[in-house]
């Protein structure tokens, strides 16, 4: 058999099974429901014989055209996310490194005034820094400045004062806007991004609130 001709058995098939996802099985009372009315109403009135018909063809248009427009307007946004991948990495990888920071933070010593050890961060943010720099494809300024942008990432996250939080966020933006070579205005959005997330994702606790403990003249208290 032609290959071209076996999809269409499949992609049939494949329909039927989709019948029984979790998304379209649902939808079967109502539907059923919907035309169960109509045939009635058509028995009561028996110069309309076609009406279940027309309703279930207009049921099967309505969700035709709402699924259309869904793939129509995919489509659009996948071209429109692929021209600004570049960015959406960087803010993404960014966002990520934030979170492993805060989920982390759980797990790092702290001291007995209940603040976080501030040379553990350093050393974190000096390591990354050097791993960044090594295993970086791009060029050797290019890759300094990417590592101090990870290691400005990575301070952000030691729960350090609001006005160093701010400096710490404006170097990362700026790091970010000076290490891409692309067009201007997607970066500029990039780093305002990514200093947005350093300054008020990475000055907070609420990612991990429910293990952070109150001190209270040296003491624990829930």
């Amino acid at each position: 058999m032609d290959p071209q001709n076996l999809t269409l058995p499949i992609a049939f098939v494949a329909g039927l099974l989709s019948f029984a996802s979790p998304c379209v099985l649902p939808l079967v009372p109502a539907y059923l429901g919907y035309m169960g009315g109509t045939a009635v109403i058509s028995q009561e009135q028996p110069a309309r014989p076609l009406l279940p018909f027309v309703h279930a063809l207009l049921f099967v248009l309505g969700f035709t055209a709402v699924f259309v427009v869904l793939g129509a307007s995919a489509t659009f946004l996948g071209k429109l996310l692929v021209s600004y991948s570049l960015l959406l990495q960087r803010v993404g990888g960014v966002l990520l490194v934030v979170f492993g920071m805060k989920l982390m933070g759980t797990l790092l010593p702290t001291s007995r005034s209940g603040q976080r050890n501030r040379q553990v961060w350093i050393a974190l943010a000096i390591v990354a820094g050097l791993v960044t720099l090594l295993l970086s494809a791009s060029g050797t300024l290019q890759r300094l400045e990417e590592g101090l942008l990870m290691a400005a990432v990575i301070l952000g996250c030691a729960g350090v004062a609001m006005p160093i939080q701010a400096v710490l966020a404006i170097a990362a933006g700026l790091l970010n806007l000076v290490s891409s070579y692309d067009a201007l205005i997607p970066n500029a959005i990039a780093s305002l991004l990514i200093a947005a997330i350093v300054y008020f994702f990475g000055g907070t606790d609420l990612l991990y609130a429910e293990n952070r403990l109150e001190f209270k003249q040296g003491q624990p208290v829930g």
